[in-house]
């Protein structure tokens, strides 16, 4: 998956990275000038459409808060106000989550608890410490492994690369750490026997059940050699399982495999960049003319183009005139450069166009004219995700219901059909449907913004039907017999 990742994230740095990757996106010609190529790397601009389909995917899902189940204990919404204690709550939080995911097919939460004094201590005996939710991009876990049991997928092992940067003295270091997880069936003395004593001598003895154990291994530079020391020995979890949840963009290949959403559509800008960077040297050669001179003996050779100056010659054949391009190939540049645009703004729509769902024959009769899009799949993944990493919060505490979140992933119909709001006016004038389902569906087509709100919409209403009726009794005089 490396290899797609860097261009993915290449693309999405921008112009700067794009510059700074050279002869990787942007091939030298042959016979190009080491100092021409550096003046069209340093000139070329990007056109990032990747980035802005990429926005206005995540855009939907997100374009209201994530909603918490009612039954969610009032202890875990109070996580979710700063679910990573960096300040970010659930929705923010999960915006960066799923916009990572599909951005690379797939992405990482690890639930975390804060380190304890002692190895096996329960995290309910935790003194005001509470689970917290730490991204781990793609990148950043570099091994893992499952199996199944019971009939579900469970991580066995997981090392996570984390990068973090210490002062020392005046400076800055970034050191890095591998954070390794184990799951093991029973666990005792002899677990990874490098260590002569992992724990106290009463707890020696050998635990017939699954457990769940964390080493952290620091980088150590040497002058020829890198090394890696245990900087916390292996501590036993007070859960039994890896908590580290992934979220799959697009149905995956096999584990922790797959083909990212944005691949294509990085492929078309990477083209485009390219593209673009010969459209801009074709335009600066051809934006000046060529003087060329017919019949120019050696004597006036050296002759000075400009106002108040006069080219002469001996030769009676002689001739001086301008030699311009035809234009032809900047028009084909630039032909080229739109069809890449339209392929770039036809990918985006596509992954969110509604397709027929995959479904039972029965399913499908029940809920014949229900489609679906990409995007509204994997934000159905995502949800689910989300909760499942809500559950393990859940089990940090010994909680055996951490609630749900809901998100929206009803995002209306592809395009806005002038039949359509037709249709609904005249089934409102006709009262077929409520006002509610009315407002619902026009902000389904994206006719009322998504922050409306029907009761202070109805309450303006109220208000302007009473100053309608006020200044209608204003402007009628009044009849004592008609209000006797």
């Amino acid at each position: 998956m490396e290899g797609s990742w860097h261009k993915i994230q290449d693309i999405l740095g921008g112009t700067e990275v794009m510059r700074s990757r050279g002869e990787i996106y942007l091939p030298r010609h042959e016979r190009e000038s080491s100092k021409a190529y550096d003046e069209r790397r340093k000139t070329a601009t990007l056109l990032n459409m990747t980035e802005l389909t990429l926005n206005a995917w995540v855009g939907k899902p997100f374009s209201e808060a994530i909603q918490l189940s009612q039954d969610m204990p009032d202890e875990v919404r109070g996580w979710l106000d700063n679910v990573d204690l960096q300040g970010n709550d659930a929705t923010t939080f999960a915006r960066a989550w799923m916009r990572e995911g599909l951005a690379k097919h797939y992405s990482h939460v690890l639930i975390d608890f804060p380190l304890t004094a002692e190895p096996l201590r329960n995290a309910l005996d935790g003194e005001g410490l509470r689970p917290f939710m730490s991204h781990i991009p793609p990148e950043n876990l570099i091994f893992a492994t499952a199996q199944m049991i019971d009939g579900h997928e469970v991580l066995t092992h997981a090392r996570i690369l984390e990068t973090e940067m210490e002062r020392v003295g005046f400076t800055e270091v970034a050191q890095q750490r591998i954070r390794v997880f184990d799951r093991v069936e029973a666990f005792g003395a002899r677990f990874l026997p490098e260590f002569e004593e992992p724990f106290d001598e009463d707890e020696l003895a050998f635990v017939n059940e699954p457990g769940v154990f964390v080493t952290v291994y620091k980088r150590v530079d040497k002058k020829n050699d890198v090394e890696w020391v245990i900087e916390q020995p292996p501590r036993r979890l007070a859960i039994n399982e890896i908590p580290l949840v992934t979220f799959y963009a697009t149905p995956r290949e096999e584990f922790m495999v797959g083909k990212p959403p944005l691949e294509d559509l990085v492929d078309l800008n990477i083209n485009w960049w390219q593209s673009n960077s010969d459209q801009n040297t074709i335009l600066t050669v051809t934006r000046f003319p060529i003087l060329a001179g017919i019949g120019v003996t050696k004597e006036n050779s050296n002759l000075e183009v400009g106002p108040k100056r006069m080219m002469t010659t001996s030769n009676q054949h002689g001739d001086f005139k301008y030699v311009e391009h035809t234009g032809a190939a900047i028009d084909a540049g630039r032909q080229n450069l739109m069809d890449l645009e339209e392929q770039m703004t036809h990918y985006g729509a596509e992954f969110t166009r509604k397709r027929p769902r995959v479904e039972t024959a029965t399913a499908r009769i029940m809920a014949s004219n229900e489609s679906s899009s990409h995007l509204e799949a994997a934000t159905i993944s995502f949800e689910d995700a989300f909760n499942t990493a809500l559950s393990f919060m859940g089990k940090w505490m010994g909680l055996t219901d951490a609630g749900r979140v809901e998100m929206n992933h009803d995002f209306g119909p592809d395009e806005v059909q002038a039949a359509d709001l037709q249709a609904l006016g005249v089934a409102r004038q006709t009262r077929d449907i409520s006002r509610k389902t009315h407002v619902r569906e026009l902000q389904r087509r994206n006719v009322l913004a998504v922050d409306f709100d029907e009761e202070d919409d109805a309450q303006a209403l109220a208000e302007e039907a009473l100053s309608f009726a006020g200044e209608q009794v204003d402007d009628d005089p009044i009849d004592p017999q008609a209000e006797e």
